[in-house]
């Protein structure tokens, strides 16, 4: 690479913790960013993730990306979760600096432009809002729609809540592929794909209620444990996963489905840097994936684009603008011990301020004898 597009910063990491690396605060830079992107300014995009990546928040970035995908473009970009994730893949084995690395300048280049060019004329299912009357086994029983077994064998374990078996059933047969299903079961209202995707919403946030009602009332939430890679053992006893073994499962019951590679994009992309705390945050990945394993897709979304090519083409530019904000040299802060002066010193120039004040004095009543001198003689 030309040394002019060579970022060269003498910055540690912990330097850029409150403030990036062309002097904006954190929040702002990554804030900013999205701000373009929702309002179609690729040029500005550009310049908020050179700032990004030269700062060193890329982590923080491809967590943000992951949510901003599933909730703004979802199925308006079919490949986008691969492409995205292969990327981040790219960026997670790399153990160096990457500033300077150009597939990783291109790679973030690539997704900006990808994102900014993206028509949004789908939106996603907004989250179901669930009241205490919905736990009511009236109204429980009158939102069933299975009258047999949908679950795979062993994913529901002895240790499970019990109570999330019949919830876990109606989220199995939502997600199944009702088109090759014979039986009384299917009706003219059922085979609607909106109605099963509204329904397996409902109880993705269900369930999410649920857990938060019996940490509430001081229950235990848990599940039994489920080795869960790049999670950890106490997260992995999460409810969550029972319904990504549920997800999972339909996957391998459709091999050749072009969206199952989507859905494993967006599985990994929940688990990077999965707490207990982001389920909320990441509940639009889910039913991101609801929407692929139910509702009609066009896998066929051209990723290709004249601003994507020149987007990219153009980064190295973008990084030679930012070159400005370099420091290569450490700031020597002078020695105040060196400089401070001594007693006796300081006790002269209290007795020359004294003095100055004396003649100062004597100034003035010089001044007002002239003066008075002055009008005597008029």
């Amino acid at each position: 690479m030309d040394e002019k597009y060579i970022v060269r910063d003498i910055r540690a990491k912990e330097d850029f913790k409150k403030k990036s690396f062309s002097g904006y605060k954190k929040s702002e830079v990554i804030s900013e960013y999205f701000k373009s992107c929702d309002n179609k300014q690729i040029e500005n995009a550009l310049h908020w993730i050179t700032d990004i990546h030269c700062s060193g928040y890329l982590e923080d970035f491809f967590e943000r990306v992951f949510n901003y995908i599933s909730n703004h473009i979802h199925l308006n970009s079919f490949n986008l979760p691969s492409i995205v994730w292969n990327h981040c893949e790219c960026y997670k084995n790399i153990r160096t600096d990457t500033k300077n690395l150009q597939k990783i300048r291109n790679a973030i280049y690539e997704i900006t432009a990808l994102i900014v060019t993206t028509t949004t004329h789908r939106k996603l299912i907004k989250k179901k809002v669930i009241k205490d009357h919905d736990f009511n086994m009236n109204k429980l029983s009158k939102m069933l729609i299975s009258s047999t077994n949908h679950i795979p064998a062993n994913i529901i374990k002895s240790t499970d809540p019990r109570v999330l078996t019949i919830v876990m059933n109606e989220l199995a047969y939502c997600i199944t592929k009702h088109d090759k299903m014979q039986g009384s079961i299917q009706d003219k209202k059922v085979k609607e794909k909106e109605f099963y995707m509204d329904k397996a919403v409902y109880w993705i946030c269900w369930i999410h209620k649920w857990e938060l009602i019996q940490k509430k009332n001081g229950g235990s939430p848990d599940c039994s444990f489920r080795k869960v890679s790049d999670v950890t053992k106490e997260d992995s006893c999460d409810i969550i996963w029972i319904c990504w073994s549920i997800i999972l499962a339909e996957c391998k019951h459709r091999r050749i489905d072009p969206c199952i590679l989507q859905i494993v994009s967006l599985y990994n992309m929940y688990k990077y840097n999965f707490t207990r705390s982001k389920k909320s945050s990441k509940m639009s990945i889910i039913i991101h994936v609801l929407s692929l394993l139910i509702l009609e897709q066009n896998n066929e979304t051209r990723i290709t684009d004249s601003k994507i090519i020149e987007s990219v083409m153009k980064s190295n530019i973008m990084y030679s603008i930012i070159k400005k904000y370099e420091i290569k040299e450490k700031r020597v802060m002078p020695n105040m011990l060196e400089i401070q002066p001594a007693k006796k010193k300081v006790e002269k120039e209290k007795k020359d301020k004294r003095t100055d004040k004396e003649i100062e004095s004597m100034n003035k009543m010089d001044m007002v004898f002239e003066i008075d001198m002055g009008r005597q003689n008029i």
